[in-house]
């Protein structure tokens, strides 16, 4: 099997993290590990995600983009392959990680894939909107 990582980057996503963090922890294929890139969180992420087994690397805030983020927690993971999940996203269920890697697996001529992520309970309805469009 193919070393994966789990990219999440944050951004106080205390309240929250706790729901993906077990989600991830019930995958049916365990991510060599959980990545958390953290632009300067003020509540407690960093800690948070420690306590749960994540490894952190911060991301200074005033140079955030999408792109720059995404480009660091690429460098930073340790797996030959990298799972993104945004903050305010759930997996659809304990197979998602394993279902998102097995065609990158079996083929190597598949260069990516997409999977099913459903907004957080009480997600920003603008963020909400975004995750149910885009995933």
């Amino acid at each position: 099997m193919v070393p994966v990582s789990v990219l999440l980057r944050t951004f106080n996503a205390g309240p929250y993290l706790g729901p993906l963090l077990d989600v991830l922890g019930r995958q049916t294929r365990r991510p060599e590990e959980i990545l958390v890139l953290d632009s300067d969180s003020t509540d407690g992420t960093p800690d948070r995600a420690r306590a749960a087994g994540a490894r952190v690397v911060r991301f200074d805030r005033s140079t955030f983009t999408h792109a720059r983020s995404t480009n660091a927690g690429f460098r930073e993971a340790k797996g030959a392959l990298v799972a993104m999940l945004s903050q305010d996203a759930l997996p659809e269920d304990e197979t998602w990680l394993a279902t998102l890697v097995a065609p990158l697996e079996a083929d190597p001529a598949v260069a990516g894939v997409f999977g099913r992520q459903k907004p957080r309970p009480g997600c920003f309805p603008l963020e909400r909107w975004e995750v149910e469009r885009s995933y």
